[in-house]
């Protein structure tokens, strides 16, 4: 499946709303996810806005999620708005404790890790 791209503006990709920035993610896409850690400069607004899409339309799915860092406040921020069935299908996280409704999808072999 070829990517769907953003359209261009004399040349170059708009800035991108959350909403919007998340219907170019395709199925079994790769995201990159970084961040401080403990809710610091991480990307909450596209993780949470990534999660709703995925809620409402069950679409991406199958996605591998890299977060190299300890992404989360050990409770519901962080990568473990990701942790639904069907939306990540495999997860490389530096710092599993963050984000622990993820850890319990791997804990459970309900994603690859």
């Amino acid at each position: 499946m070829k990517p769907v791209k953003p359209p261009r503006i004399n040349g170059r990709v708009p800035v991108l709303s959350a909403q919007e920035a998340v219907n170019y993610i395709p199925d079994e896409a790769t995201l990159c996810v970084l961040g401080a850690g403990g809710g610091i400069l991480e990307a909450t607004t596209l993780i949470t806005a990534l999660a709703d899409k995925y809620k409402q339309t069950q679409t991406p799915r199958n996605l591998s999620i890299i977060s190299p860092t300890g992404l989360g406040d050990r409770a519901d921020r962080g990568i473990s708005p990701l942790a639904q069935e069907g939306l990540v299908k495999w997860a490389l996280c530096g710092h599993w404790g963050q984000s622990p409704r993820i850890s319990e999808l791997a804990e459970q072999n309900k994603i690859i890790a």
